[in-house]
C-alpha cells in the first residue's frame, strides 16, 4: 500500500463521521474518498466481506456496519473519559465503591482508545 497511514486513518474517521449510514470506498494510495450508494452495492459488499467489483487493489472499503461500530466505540470512550474527569473533580475523598467506579471509567476509556486504534489499524493495513 502506498500512502501515509496517518492520513488514511484520518480520512477513514472523517468519512465515518460524515456519512455513517452509507458505504464508502477510499483509494488508499492517493487518499481520495468515494461515497457509494447502498442501492448500487451488492449485499455481500455492504456486509464488508469483499470490496466493490472493479476496484483498485489499494481501495479501502468502509461498510456502514464498521462505521456504526466505530461511532459506538468512540461515544463510549469519550463518555467514560469525561465521566472519569467529572468523578475526579467531584469526589475529593472517595469511598471504596466510588474508587472502584472511578477505576472502571479509567479502564473503559483506555480500552476504548485501544479499540479505536485497532479498528483504524485494521482498515488502514
Amino acid at each position: 500500500m502506498v500512502g501515509n497511514p496517518i492520513a488514511n486513518a484520518a480520512l477513514i474517521v472523517s468519512q465515518t463521521l460524515a456519512s455513517p449510514l452509507s458505504a464508502s470506498a477510499i483509494n488508499l494510495s492517493n487518499a481520495r474518498p468515494t461515497a457509494l450508494a447502498l442501492s448500487t452495492v451488492p449485499a455481500s459488499t455492504v456486509a464488508g466481506t469483499s470490496p466493490p467489483s472493479g476496484s483498485a487493489v489499494d481501495t479501502g472499503f468502509i461498510s456502514p456496519t464498521f462505521k456504526m461500530v466505530f461511532i459506538a466505540v468512540l461515544v463510549v470512550t469519550i463518555s467514560c473519559g469525561i465521566a472519569e474527569l467529572v468523578l475526579a473533580s467531584v469526589w475529593e475523598k472517595p469511598t471504596t465503591n466510588q474508587q472502584a467506579a472511578f477505576e472502571a471509567m479509567g479502564f473503559a476509556w483506555k480500552a476504548g482508545l485501544g479499540a479505536i486504534l485497532g479498528l483504524l489499524g485494521g482498515k488502514v493495513a
